[in-house]
């Protein structure tokens, strides 16, 4: 076989995973028990925490040399269960709802790995060279605000439609 067909897979750098662990549970854990004593809604408890691991895979992706996303990823699945837990046998989680307990479990790896690849465009280790330069446009930050405007408008709707139901 050609070396251009059998690529191997770099290995996982499990220090990584384990500073994206203690930063998700600093993080998440942090945002959640800042957020959790003003707003009673499940919604916005559940928002909180699945952008504290947006923001766990950023860390993770920007901050480690190479590509990590794949660390990302395990700190991630490692964290959803650490959460899962923490709301379900303890007096922490006390008034969740098994909503917040199944978008734990549904996405929090993947958000883990958005967050690191915007960690590693931040970065820019997944530049790669002889790239077409419109294929390659980088990093744009017309996106962020894009996402932080929708992200804010629903916020406040959950707001709004919590306080309504009380």
């Amino acid at each position: 076989m050609s070396d251009e067909t059998t690529k191997a897979a770099s290995p996982t750098e499990w220090k990584w995973v384990i500073i994206g662990v203690v930063a998700g549970i600093i993080i998440i854990g942090g945002s959640f028990f800042i957020v959790a004593p003003t707003f009673h809604s499940t919604a916005i408890q559940s928002l909180v925490v699945l952008i504290g691991f947006v923001v766990t895979g950023a860390v993770v992706g920007y901050f480690s040399p190479g590509v990590t996303i794949k660390e990302a990823l395990f700190a991630g699945l490692i964290l959803m269960f650490v959460f899962a837990l923490l709301f379900s046998f303890t007096s922490l989680g006390e008034g969740q709802s098994t909503q917040m307990i199944i978008l734990l479990l549904l996405f929090s790896g993947i958000l883990c790995q958005a967050g690191a690849w915007m960690g590693e465009k931040l970065q820019g280790s997944l530049e790669t060279k002889g790239e077409d330069p419109k294929a390659a446009v980088g990093f744009q930050w017309k996106w962020v605000f894009a996402g932080l405007a929708l992200g804010f408008v629903l916020n406040v709707l959950f707001c709004v439609s919590s306080r309504a139901s009380l």
